[in-house]
Parts: C-alpha cells; structure tokens; sequence
C-alpha cells in the first residue's frame, strides 16, 4: 500500500528541488556583461605604403667580348668582388694577336725606312735638276737631258709620297693590332660589384657576357605599386626595406615611379635605391615600407572596433546610454597604424565596442567600460 505523505512534507521537497535545478532566490538579479568601449574620434593618422618586390642592380652592365672562340686563359674576379674601372677581369689568349702585332711593327719599321731612303733620293734628284737648270742656261746641257732629270726628280717626289702613304696605312694597322691585342684583357668597364661570373679558365668565348657588373655597387627594389596607391607615391619619397635574410632594413629612396600603367594587371612599376650596404644580392625578395605624409581624419576607430561582412560593408556595434547594443552601419575609409577612419555613418563621442568579434549581439544590455586612457 502506498503511503500519503502530509502536504507540509510535499512543500518543502518542491523546495529542494528548484533549488537544485538552479531557481532563483528572493533578491537575486542578472548583473550586465562588462564592455569595453570606445568612442569615434578625430585622429591625425600616419600614412604607409608596404611594397614588395625583388632586388635588382640600377645598371646592370654585361662585359663580353667580339673576339669568338678564344680559349680564357685565366681569371681574375669572381662574383661578389668589388672592381675599379680599368681593372683586367680576365685574360684571353693571345698568341695570335701578339703575333700580327709584332709583324705590323715590323712593316712599319721598314716602311719607315723605305721612307728614309726615298726622301734621300728625292733631295738628290732636286739637286741635280737645279745644276742641270745651270748648265742648260748656258747651253752646255741639252734640253732633252733636262727634261729627263726633271721627270726623274718628280719620280722622286711621288716615291717619297708614296712611302709617306703606306706609313699612314701600317700606322692605322698598327692601332688596330694593338686594339686586338688589348681586347684580349677583359677589362672592367666602371666600377662596381660583380654580380655573376661566367667566365671559365680553359673555355672558349661566345656570345653570352664573361661578367655582369652591377655599376657603383648600386642596388634598387624593383616593386610593383596599385594604380589606386600611384597618387601617393612621389620621387624623393624616404623607404625602410626589409631584405630576406638579413635582420636590419635597409634605408631607400623612391628614384622612379613609372608613368605607365599596365593595361592587364593594373600596376606601376616602382624602383627604390638602397642605401649602399654589404649583403645585398640581387633577385632576393624584399618589402618596402614608405612613409608618406598624414593626413586629418575627421572620425577614426580602432580596427578592432570595426567589423567587415563578405561583401566589405562596414558596421560598428555602438552602445547608448542604456547600455543597449545595436548594429550601425559605417562608411570606412582608409586604414592605418591600426586604425581605420570613418567616413560616415558614426557621430563622433558616440561609444562602440571596443572588439566587434566580442560574444556581444544586437539587442543585448551590456555594462560599458570606457578603455583605459582614453
């Protein structure tokens, strides 16, 4: 038989159980989220530019030769070396050239000769023909005798000409020659950094350069730049490059900013000159980041504050007097050092929440907690 419990007992087991399930006393209340806010305010934001891109040299310059198929008999730089203008990077052989060299020296000498031996002769003829002019004024010399020292004395003349002519002629040979025989050196042409060698003691020579000499050592980042980022970018303009592999950035200055833009990728070609430093080989990856001049944005927030949907939209989550949350749309502009300025949308002093990805929804009653500082 079941037994009835009295309706006091009942009471009090009821009790217990709400209890247990978690009821809530008399006098106890939900106590309000804490929220950090913050308020939209004007704000002199500080402008920067990141670009990446690869090292290259300012001026690259290929040193070859038009001597082909001449074996390298040594090399005297390497990739890396620092080179003065004038400098022999490498010797070719030359037997050949020393050789022709020599032979047009000889000819030269015994045209010179030649040439000395016609003068001699000449002026003898010259003599003769002014005594045999003597003679003939008084009748003791035929004018057929004159005639004929007169034709030999011209005769004369012409050979010294003619000797003077292919001494002219062996001189230029001689130039050449020598020019031959120096194109043997490979010489540097300026100074600067040699970036690649191709040059090989024992090979032959052909048409690819021996050497690629990066001209005064000067090396630039070669970046791409936004068509949209083309208004802020200027001449002049100072740059703190980062460089793979090394822990210190690099000091710049924007030297070019190309007029055109490509018409397929819509970007401009930027250089920026490094300032000259040891470790810096060209095709390593680089970024740049350019200061530029801050502007005065009439309402700004922190990133944080300012949420994006998938199609960009803006939204803040601001809170009122209440403590009541609800969604506004904004007009976002431009992004910087961790703030983004609001363009409409938000009147400035107005509170939002300081992390728009905090677990605080539209419609919620939150406590708001001013950030320390501001």
């Amino acid at each position: 038989m079941y037994r009835k419990l009295p309706l006091t007992n009942l009471s009090f087991l009821l009790c217990l159980l709400l209890t247990a399930c978690g009821g809530k006393t008399e006098g106890e209340s939900n106590e309000p989220l804490r929220v950090t806010v913050v308020r939209a305010a004007p704000a002199d934001m500080a402008q920067t530019l990141r670009l990446s891109g690869t090292l290259s040299a300012r001026e690259d310059i290929a040193v070859s030769t038009p001597l082909q198929g001449l074996k390298i008999v040594a090399v005297y730089a390497d990739a890396g070396d620092t080179v003065k203008r004038g400098q022999v990077l490498a010797q070719l052989e030359d037997v050949n050239a020393d050789s022709q060299l020599r032979q047009t020296e000889a000819q030269l000498a015994r045209a010179r000769a030649q040439l000395r031996a016609q003068q001699a002769a000449a002026t003898e003829a010259t003599t003769t023909l002014q005594r045999y002019r003597l003679l003939a004024e008084a009748d003791a010399l035929s004018r057929q005798e004159l005639d004929q020292q007169k034709s030999a004395a011209a005769t004369a003349a012409a050979n010294v000409e003619a000797a003077r002519a292919d001494i002219v002629q062996l001189q230029a040979q001689l130039k050449d020659s020598r020019n031959q025989r120096g194109k043997t050196q490979i010489i540097a042409p300026a100074d600067g950094v040699i970036a690649k060698r191709n040059a090989e003691a024992g090979a032959l020579t052909g048409p690819d350069a021996l050497f690629h000499i990066i001209k005064d050592g000067t090396v630039e980042l070669a970046a791409d730049a936004g068509a949209d980022e083309l208004p802020l970018l200027q001449n002049g303009a100072r740059a703190q490059v980062s460089v793979r592999g090394r822990n210190e950035a690099v000091g710049g200055t924007v030297r070019l900013v190309s007029p055109e833009i490509d018409s397929s990728t819509r970007f401009v070609k930027v250089r920026i000159t490094l300032a000259h430093s040891d470790g810096l080989y060209t095709g390593t990856y680089g970024e740049a980041n350019i200061r530029l001049p801050s502007y005065h944005a009439a309402a700004a927030l922190p990133e944080t504050a300012v949420s994006f949907d998938s199609e960009g939209k803006a939204s803040v989550l601001a809170v009122d007097d209440n403590g009541r949350v609800s969604r506004v749309a904004v007009t976002a502009g431009r992004k910087q050092g961790g703030m983004v300025e609001i363009v409409s949308g938000l009147e400035n002093g107005r509170a939002v929440v300081r992390r728009a990805s905090a677990f605080v929804n539209e419609g919620d009653t939150v406590k708001a907690v001013e950030e320390k500082g501001k």
